[in-house]
């Protein structure tokens, strides 16, 4: 028998051992994850939690000018409507405010929320989701893009946050309990209307969908955000009996933890659709483009 060099197997007879395992897809092909996360992100009070205050930490200086870029104009408009009626109404009543006119002025600090504060309000909303969306897909936004992105959605933003509206207010009007039920089954329903375009009741009944079988950790993590916004508003209520820089620090706490919350829904909405539905996060990023 010739002689064959140890280790080699004869001329002909079959591979010692299995062959090697097959070549890995290129990048965008199936078994390749999200760039945002490895892996789908099981959708428990605690992760939605952890993941809300990751995200909100590493875009906290975006969120905070954002917030900052919406307040303003409306700080204005409330300011100057304010201050033209309470001095309309001192002036007629020689001194002494005049009830008619407060109510005035009230009136028209409601009428300002509506046409300046709510619009304002729903496009920070918008933003911020598209922002988590990018985020979260390895591509983050910058302030501009994000208002732009939740200006593009204004009338549906503004119709759905109405009908979630009326829907909780109708709930809390038979008892409390039905009313956080319904909080928390259209907890995503904003969110939903960025990422897809759909009309208010479209998203309404998306977030009912999504969230179905996930209320009770969406109701933690929404606790448990609410409990923490709790904390620190009170931490920043001692430090604002410092004169000056305790007040200053006050409103600096109660700017920064105010934007936590905007954040968790649209986690919640981004882990609920790859966690039921097997989405990927770039094609939940891809609908903006």
């Amino acid at each position: 028998m010739p002689f064959q060099p140890q280790g080699q197997p004869p001329a002909g007879a079959p591979p010692a051992f299995p062959p090697g395992p097959p070549p890995m897809p290129p990048q965008g092909q199936w078994g390749q994850p999200p760039p945002g996360f490895a892996g789908p992100p099981p959708v428990t009070a605690g992760s939605l939690i952890e993941r809300t205050f990751k995200i909100w930490w590493a875009n906290v200086g975006k969120l905070v000018g954002i917030s900052l870029v919406m307040m303003v104009p409306a700080l204005i408009a409330v300011g100057v409507v304010a201050g033209a009626a309470f001095g309309l109404s001192m002036g007629r009543a020689g001194g002494q405010p005049d009830p008619s006119q407060v109510f005035g002025m009230v009136g028209g600090i409601f009428a300002v929320a509506l046409v300046v504060i709510l619009p304002l309000t729903m496009i920070m909303l918008g933003g911020v989701n598209y922002g988590v969306i990018q985020w979260l897909a390895g591509r983050p936004a910058g302030v501009g893009d994000m208002l732009r992105q939740g200006a593009r959605r204004l009338w549906g933003l503004l119709l759905t946050g109405l009908l979630v509206f009326l829907a909780i207010m109708g709930g809390y009007v038979l008892l409390i309990v039905p009313g956080i039920m319904i909080a928390t089954a259209a907890a995503v329903a904003i969110p939903a209307t960025t990422v897809e375009g759909g009309g208010a009741v479209q998203s309404f009944q998306r977030s009912l969908e999504l969230t179905r079988g996930y209320r009770w950790p969406l109701f933690g993590a929404f606790l448990a955000v609410m409990a923490i916004n709790l904390l620190m508003g009170l931490m920043g209520g001692l430090l604002g009996l410092i004169p000056i820089l305790g007040i200053l620090l006050n409103l600096a706490i109660s700017l920064v933890t105010a934007t936590i919350p905007y954040v968790l829904p649209a986690v919640a909405y981004h882990d609920l659709r790859v966690a039921k539905e097997g989405v990927d996060t770039s094609q939940l990023a891809q609908v903006f483009e």
